[in-house]
């Protein structure tokens, strides 16, 4: 019964299997452009089941694909070369094979034609760690829009032809490997130490049955990664979050608009709402002062220790200490408040009940030559015959 059910719900041919194939991987593009046209033609693709429409009446298919390349790296005098010398390109649980860029048009423009993909009929293709595949397709397309978190490091990428390009790596966070570790329904492990990356190769090098598995991995992972997401997330392609954060913003959202039983409550999201709205920042000098009083961490090594050989250091760090200090430390939870103190008596008991931001004067200040200097030169102002190290303030 799970079976038919899975088959009629989006019209697909059958449950997704994510199986290694028997057959040697690849052969030439021509016959990949047969397997490709003879597997889609299994999809009844008019049907709406197999779509999902976002808020601007945009459609896209709700069926899992993904793309990786594996490329070979060197150095010529003092600049860095790359070149790709094959690819796997996959569509819900089987993936095609190319060597060089023109053989993954081809097989792009068969989906596009078969799939009937244009600026409003669009198609979704996850690509793990996209800001490294981009580099190489930035110039072979034409861009409608980019989104990006940082330089280089695109999210996703929208072509004028209705492809949308999904970085996979940035929604798992995990490496290609640790994705398929993380798998719950769908098992394919990515293979490991079966391709020698120090081998410079292009797209006429012969490849092993063995290194063309080791590309075959890689895109049943991902195609497995996306479909435990689509399914988890309503059978919708377009629920799934563009980063991993994305997961936690929708889960305190939620809770923050729901009532006690799980249900969106216009009482709770009012109630959430006005909360937020009384911890505005009430003007340019609150938040200068706000920027004024935060400063990031303490790592340079202190002036009386650096210089020197040490033996035997070691270190270590906390695991999760942002959500343990959330849970076991104070914080302001009411829009700041502007006061007037008269009395030492009334500021100590403004310093033991409240989170107090101010500023401070020190006159005559002087290292005493065994801990740290915390302070820093760029938090001051008005310093007078000031000795630093390493933008810390001495004296």
């Amino acid at each position: 019964m799970q079976d038919v059910r899975q088959t009629k719900r989006r019209s697909s041919p059958k449950p997704p299997t994510f199986s290694i194939s028997e057959r040697d991987p690849f052969n030439s593009i021509e016959e990949e452009e047969e397997r490709l046209t003879e597997f889609l033609s299994l999809f009844h693709f008019r049907n709406d089941r197999l779509w999902r429409k976002d808020r601007r009446g945009h459609v896209y298919l709700n069926i899992p694909i993904a793309f990786d390349i594996e490329t070979s790296s060197w150095k010529e005098g003092d600049d860095y070369r790359a070149c790709e010398y094959c690819f796997v390109l996959g569509f819900y649980d089987h993936v095609f094979f190319g060597r060089g860029w023109d053989d993954f048009i081809r097989l792009l423009s068969i989906i596009k034609k078969t799939v009937d993909v244009q600026s409003d009929k669009r198609i979704i293709i996850y690509v793990h760690n996209l800001g490294y595949e981009f580099q190489f397709i930035r110039k072979r397309f034409e861009w409608d829009s980019v989104f990006a978190v940082d330089e280089r490091t695109p999210v996703k990428a929208m072509t004028k032809d209705g492809i949308e390009f999904r970085c996979s790596y940035i929604l798992s966070n995990y490496s290609l490997k640790k994705t398929g570790e993380s798998l719950t329904k769908y098992h394919v492990e990515k293979m490991s130490g079966d391709l020698d990356y120090r081998l410079i190769r292009h797209e006429r090098t012969y490849l092993s049955p063995k290194e063309w598995k080791y590309v075959e991995h890689d895109g049943l992972v991902v195609l497995a990664y996306i479909e435990e997401n689509i399914e988890s997330n309503g059978n919708n392609i377009l629920r799934i979050p563009l980063t991993n954060t994305g997961r936690v913003r929708r889960y305190v959202r939620k809770m923050c608009y729901m009532d006690r039983n799980g249900k969106r409550s216009s009482n709770a999201y009012r109630h959430y709402r006005n909360l937020m709205n009384a911890l505005t920042i009430d003007g340019v000098e609150e938040y200068t002062m706000l920027k004024e009083g935060f400063q990031g961490g303490f790592t340079h090594a202190r002036a009386l220790m650096s210089d020197r050989i040490h033996e035997n250091v070691t270190s270590y760090d906390f695991t999760s200490s942002y959500p343990y200090s959330m849970i076991s430390e104070y914080y302001p939870m009411s829009k700041g408040k502007k006061v007037f103190v008269n009395t030492k008596e009334e500021f100590e008991n403004y310093i033991r009940n409240y989170c107090c931001l101010f500023t401070i004067r020190i006159k005559g200040l002087l290292y005493n030559g065994i801990g740290d200097v915390p302070i820093s030169r760029s938090k001051c102002f008005n310093i007078v015959n000031g000795q630093y190290d390493n933008g810390r303030v001495i004296s």
